[in-house]
Order: C-alpha cells, then structure tokens, then sequence
C-alpha cells in the first residue's frame, strides 16, 4: 500500500456569474494522478487547472440534469403516469433492432 503523502494541486473555480470574486479549493491528488493529468492537460494543449475545471464542471451539469430528470420523473409516478410495459417494449424494439 502506497502511503506517501498527496500532492496538492490548486484548482481555480471562477465564480464570477454567482459573486464578483474567484474562490480557489484545494484539491489533493496523489502523485501518480497529478503526473497523469498534468501528462493529459499538455497533450490537449491546456493545463492542469483548466482541465479540473472543465471536469468539475461537467460532472457537475451531468448531475444536476439527472436530478432534475429523476425529480420530473419521479413526480410523474406520483401522479399514477406510467408507461405500459408493452409500450416499453416496442421503444426498446424500435431503438434497437437486431
């Protein structure tokens, strides 16, 4: 087991639309993840803080669409909206043929 101690790695998160200021977090990765992602920040031409950004950011939207989705769907239930099973068969089969 690896117990070296993490590497810290700044990672700038630009707040600028919520509050007229940047705050900055922290982040500690361990040093096998910090050379991997400054190795793929320079192969996209960027650097390491950007592309923490881009990912945060995109986890982020990723998981508040699918909780909107989710709360949508889950109010539908709710109400008694269903779809029929044989309804979800034909989606399926009309998507993917084989």
């Amino acid at each position: 087991m690896n117990r070296s101690r993490p590497v810290s790695a700044l990672a700038a998160l630009d707040t600028a639309r919520f509050c007229p200021y940047s705050w900055r977090m922290e982040v500690n990765l361990n040093p096998d993840l910090l050379a991997r992602l400054t190795r793929f920040a320079a192969e996209r031409g960027s650097d390491a803080d950007t592309l923490v950004q881009e990912a945060v950011e995109c986890f982020v939207d990723y998981d508040e669409r699918f909780l909107r989705e989710a709360r949508k769907d889950l109010a539908a239930a709710d109400r008694g909206e269903f779809i029929d099973h044989e309804d979800v068969g034909k989606l399926i089969d009309g998507r993917y043929r084989g």
